[in-house]
């Protein structure tokens, strides 16, 4: 699993945080999100340990200053430093 420092911005409260976001694999394709929903990677969809459920964000990979919106479906991420 691979981790990378990015920038999450809220659009409702309009609050930008830096954090670890994590990236998932193709095996973990149609797994049961948290959500409820099967995980497809072909989407963008991300984890969150508590942003609502079904909330969108803005990413930005602070590195390329690329950004891109996900949809909130699991909780997490869980990675190690």
């Amino acid at each position: 699993m691979r981790t990378a420092i990015l920038l999450l911005f809220l659009f409702s409260f309009l609050k930008a945080q830096i954090g670890i976001a994590s990236i998932y694999t193709s095996s973990l394709n149609d797994v049961k999100c948290a959500s409820g929903i099967k995980l497809d990677i072909t989407k963008f969809q991300a984890a969150h340990k508590s942003f609502p459920l079904g909330r969108k964000i803005k990413v930005t990979y602070l590195k390329t200053n690329k950004s891109v919106i996900v949809t909130i479906v699991d909780r997490g991420p869980f990675v190690a430093n």
